[in-house]
C-alpha cells in the first residue's frame, strides 16, 4: 500500500479547495451516503447534473479515504500553482467533461461486458485528472510516501521519496494494463484513464497559454532542455528523434547506396576495374544486381 503524505514541490497556495473539497465529500458520504438519482446513470440518456453530483459519492468509507488521500496530495500540488479559484474551476471541469464523455461512450454505445453496471460513482476520475496535470507540471518533484504491508502476524511501513512522474505512471500503467486485459470495458481502470487523459490536455493548455508559472520545471521543457511553449517543445523532441532515426537509417544504407550509384555510373564492361577501384568498400557485390 502507498500512502502520499507530503510534497517538495513549491506550494504557492495555501490549499484552501483542497481542503474544503475533502470536507465536502466527507460531510455528503455521512449526511446522505450515494444516493442513487445523484449517481451517473449509464444507458440512460444524459443527466448533466449527474455529471457534477457523481464526484461527490463515494461507495464505502474505503472508497472515500483512498481518494481523499490522493486528493490531498495531488491537489497539494496542483493547487499550489494555480490558485484556489481557478482550481475549483478545473476540478469541476474535470469531472464533469468525464463523466459526460463517460456517459456517452458507454450509455449509447455500450459498455461492453458490463451491460448490467448502470451506475457509477467517485472523485477518481477527477483526481487523475489532477494527477496527470501534476506529473506535467512538476515532474521531477517528489512526494513523501509511506509503504506498508501487512502478511499474517507481520506488519512493517516505512516512508519513501519518490517522484510525482514515477508516483504517477506506476498507478496510470496499472490502470492502463488491467484496461487493456479486459479490452476496455465500463471499469474503474477506463474511468481512471479517461480522466488522466482529460487532465493532461487540460495541462497542456494551461502550459500553452502560460496560465501556470513552472519555472522551466515541466515535463516537456526538462525533456526538450529548453523552453517555450509546450506545442514548440513537443515539435523540437518530434523532431529531434525523426532527425536520430533518419541519421541512424542513412548511417546502415550508405554504403549499399554508394554501390547502387556506382553501378548506375559505369557500364558493365568496366564494373570489375571500378571494383577493384572501390575494394575498401564493405559491401558484398553479389548482392546487388
Amino acid at each position: 500500500m502507498l500512502i502520499p503524505i507530503g510534497t517538495d514541490a513549491p506550494v504557492y497556495h495555501w490549499p484552501v479547495i483542497t481542503v474544503g473539497l475533502i470536507a465536502v465529500n466527507t460531510a455528503l458520504f455521512f449526511l446522505i451516503g450515494h444516493p442513487q438519482e445523484w449517481m451517473l446513470s449509464i444507458g440512460n440518456g444524459w443527466h448533466p447534473l449527474q455529471w457534477v453530483t457523481a464526484s461527490f459519492l463515494h461507495a464505502n468509507v474505503y472508497h472515500l479515504v483512498g481518494n481523499m488521500i490522493f486528493l490531498w496530495a495531488y491537489g497539494l500540488v496542483v493547487e499550489g500553482k494555480i490558485g484556489s479559484w481557478r482550481f475549483l474551476v478545473t476540478y469541476l471541469l474535470i469531472a464533469a467533461f468525464e463523466n459526460l464523455v463517460a456517459q456517452t461512450l458507454f450509455g449509447f454505445g455500450g459498455s461492453g461486458k458490463d451491460d448490467q453496471l448502470r451506475y457509477v460513482l467517485g472523485a477518481s476520475g477527477a483526481i487523475c485528472g489532477l494527477m496527470a496535470m501534476a506529473l506535467l507540471w512538476a515532474p521531477e518533484n517528489t512526494f513523501t510516501v509511506v509503504w506498508g504491508y501487512k502478511w499474517g502476524p507481520y506488519a512493517s511501513a516505512t516512508d519513501h521519496e519518490i517522484s510525482i512522474l514515477g508516483f504517477s505512471l506506476w498507478f496510470i500503467g496499472w490502470d492502463l494494463l488491467a484496461a487493456v486485459l479486459y479490452r476496455f470495458p465500463l471499469s474503474t481502470p477506463v474511468l481512471h484513464l479517461l480522466g488522466a487523459v482529460i487532465g493532461f490536455v487540460v495541462g497542456v493548455v494551461f502550459l500553452q497559454n502560460r496560465w501556470v508559472d513552472c519555472e522551466n520545471y515541466d515535463l516537456f521543457t526538462r525533456w526538450s532542455g529548453g523552453s517555450g511553449h509546450p506545442i514548440q517543445q513537443m515539435k523540437r523532441i518530434w523532431k529531434s528523434a525523426s532527425h536520430q532515426r533518419q541519421k541512424k537509417s542513412s548511417r546502415k544504407l550508405q554504403p549499399l547506396y554508394k554501390v547502387i550509384i556506382l553501378n548506375e555510373a559505369v557500364g558493365e564492361a568496366e564494373q570489375p576495374r571500378a571494383r577493384k577501384r572501390h575494394q575498401a568498400t564493405d559491401v558484398d557485390w553479389r548482392t546487388v544486381k
